[in-house]
């Protein structure tokens, strides 16, 4: 017998127990996966020595939800490939919280074969199919793929070129998702599917929403923004990892691509500016809002130099700049943390002194923040008929001000939408770019450690459901300011701060994931990459930050 500690208490189950038979014995529900001594396990895992600590997870944890959505893609694959044997899919993160299952333009996806999948899909799951995980020698693995027509996972296979590969198997069909699954489909009956263009849309529980699958909302822009990065993706074939990777061969490849990626953001930046200069006489304010780590602050600086180049004067300010002291930042439900997301964390008053100084041409005092001393210093301020640029989480919020006409304000949200995949079957999470543009930007640039960073974390994404996401809809422009290249130029800055997470942190697992994440992707050299770039504010090197 082992002894096992769950919940504060003592309990004894025999050598090999598996984490799905003492979940069962404790009778929990909804539960995905577990920690054992801090790590991520399936629930296939078995006991098999003194476990200091069990914590089961379930869909109110990010680790377990991922562990979910990637069976929900494996259960959607595998109804797919036995109905439709020949004929691909390609799963890609949409608006509202949801994935899109779509299917070759040469492929016309009617209704009744996305009845046939909703109905395969069921009749799997209450046949309860047990998902068992094996690890096979690379050749092996790689006449497996060829047989079932995965030729993407085999060209990013060679280019790993492991001795050993992992594969699910569930009857007859096998896939790799990149993480673990959970034992058996049973565990899969909480989703909604619906008709959508040439394929359908799939929901699932988030971390973030009650443990319920959230509303779908319509979200045009958004949907427009992701549709036309797919697009561009499509059109130079750049849609997954191993199409990247081919760049990686000579500085000469390596910089077309960077120059592919950053033209994209130019025509964006192009097409913003003359919807703005449209505007531009009866506009006294351009908010730019964003989730963290979106490149809110250089977008703003290389915005103004194209305002410029139309004749529009504008003046930037920094919502940094207007955080509270410490002792005047509210606090988190629990008493204790700060919720430096929310919006009464900065001074709104001192703001809208300011904008309306600034408005009306009256000099004004600025504060500024510093990260690193957490201390405020200030300027002088006198603009002459200029528009003020304001960057920052909540710019876009009506809280925010109140006191312009709506008719007066142009509102601009940012964020990175990396339409990118692994393989066809695995989309890469929205939100991690984000968190591994932050950790290099706040190691280099604000003092702070990778270990502080993944602390904060899921504060900020807390914060961004309940203060960014409300407001999205409030954009007349949604800006992508993700950049194809960019896990390949970050890879080299984030591998050693991500090593020094030691096996005993909570977010070891987290690390490795993103650890095992990055090996797929090949190096590019960071010089290479254009001196205004977005990604200059978090690898350092800007021209706007003299």
């Amino acid at each position: 017998m082992l002894k096992v500690y769950y919940n504060q208490n003592i309990l004894n189950v025999p050598l090999n127990t598996s984490l799905e038979t003492l979940k069962n014995q404790l009778n929990l529900k909804n539960v995905y996966a577990a920690k054992v001594n801090n790590k991520l396990k399936e629930l296939t895992f078995k006991l098999h020595a003194p476990i200091n600590q069990i914590t089961f997870l379930g869909a109110w944890n990010a680790a377990a939800v991922n562990i979910y959505e990637a069976s929900l893609r494996y259960l959607v694959a595998m109804a797919s490939y036995k109905l439709f044997e020949n004929i691909s899919l390609h799963f890609t993160y949409y608006s509202s919280s949801s994935i899109l299952v779509s299917f070759p333009k040469e492929i016309t996806f009617l209704p009744e074969m996305f009845q046939k999948i909703k109905e395969e899909m069921h009749l799997l799951v209450s046949q309860k199919l047990d998902i068992t995980k094996k690890k096979l020698p690379l050749e092996k693995a790689l006449q497996i793929y060829q047989s079932l027509g995965f030729g993407d996972k085999i060209s990013l296979l060679k280019q790993k070129a492991p001795s050993f590969a992992t594969l699910y198997f569930c009857q007859n069909y096998c896939n790799y998702m990149y993480q673990g699954l959970v034992p058996n489909t049973s565990y899969l009956d909480k989703y909604h599917l619906f008709y959508h263009q040439n394929g359908f849309v799939m929901q699932f529980v988030t971390p973030f929403s009650d443990e319920k699958i959230p509303p779908f909302q319509q979200e045009p822009l958004f949907e427009q923004m992701l549709t036309q990065s797919l697009v561009f993706k499509k059109t130079i074939q750049m849609q997954n990892v191993s199409q990247i990777n081919q760049f990686a061969k000579t500085a000469q490849s390596q910089f077309n691509l960077i120059n592919l990626a950053e033209i994209n953001h130019q025509n964006q930046l192009q097409q913003l500016s003359t919807k703005i200069a449209k505007r531009a006489s009866n506009l006294k304010i351009i908010n730019i809002s964003g989730p963290s780590s979106s490149g809110k602050t250089t977008f703003a600086k290389r915005l103004q130099l194209q305002l410029q180049a139309f004749g529009i004067c504008t003046f930037i300010i920094a919502m940094d700049n207007y955080y509270l002291p410490l002792k005047d930042i509210p606090k988190e439900k629990d008493g204790i943390s700060f919720d430096f997301e929310s919006i009464d964390a900065l001074n709104i008053p001192l703001f809208n002194q300011n904008i309306y100084d600034l408005l009306t041409c009256k000099k004004t005092t600025i504060p500024q923040f510093d990260f690193v001393t957490r201390s405020h210093t200030q300027k002088d301020i006198q603009t002459h008929n200029h528009i003020i640029l304001v960057e920052g989480i909540h710019a876009i919020n009506p809280k925010l001000t109140p006191f312009i006409p709506r008719l007066q304000k142009f509102q601009i949200y940012i964020v990175p939408q990396h339409q990118l995949s692994l393989d066809f079957h695995n989309p890469l999470h929205l939100t991690d770019v984000r968190f591994l543009r932050r950790a290099i930007r706040d190691y280099i640039s604000r003092n702070t450690t990778i270990l502080r960073t993944f602390e904060f974390w899921d504060s900020v994404r807390k914060g961004e459901f309940r203060w960014i996401y409300p407001n999205q809809q409030e954009a007349d422009f949604v800006f992508n300011s993700e950049l194809i290249y960019e896990f390949n130029v970050l890879k080299p800055y984030l591998i050693p701060l991500l090593l020094q997470i030691p096996e005993t942190s909570k977010y070891f697992d987290k690390a490795q994931y993103f650890l095992n994440l990055l090996s797929f992707f090949k190096s590019f050299d960071s010089n290479l990459v254009f001196h205004e770039s977005l990604l200059k504010e978090f690898i350092g090197g800007s021209p706007f930050y003299f």
